[in-house]
């Protein structure tokens, strides 16, 4: 955990320095702008395996603050947790209504 804990604060910290190149040249900008959609996906997955790792060691809260966050960097894979959190927690109706919801999203994008 503490590993995963430190690539995600060097990853905001990267993230925030990458907002610095919206003013840059249009083919850095660029290159910060994919470069910013990867980190966003890595955050994402850190934030996840953050999750797992408390959901594993039985605390919830934890867990649900890492989803949370996860949330804001992808999604989809942050809703399936969710959603596996609700199901374990007898909340079956609630797990279904988020992945139902979930797919109606990825219907509408697509």
């Amino acid at each position: 955990e503490p590993v995963i804990a430190l690539r995600v604060c060097l990853g905001h910290e990267l993230l925030a320095r990458l907002d610095g190149f919206g003013e840059a040249p249009p083919s850095q900008a660029a290159a910060a702008g994919r470069l910013r959609g990867e980190l966003h996906r890595k955050l994402g997955g850190c934030w996840l395996r953050l999750a797992k790792s408390a959901r594993a060691a039985g605390n919830t809260e934890s867990a649900g603050n890492a989803l949370a966050q996860a949330r804001l960097h992808d999604s989809t894979l942050a809703t399936v947790q969710c959603a596996e959190m609700d199901w374990a927690a007898g909340r079956a109706h609630d797990a279904l209504s988020r992945l139902r919801q979930q797919c109606a999203k990825l219907e509408t994008d697509a």
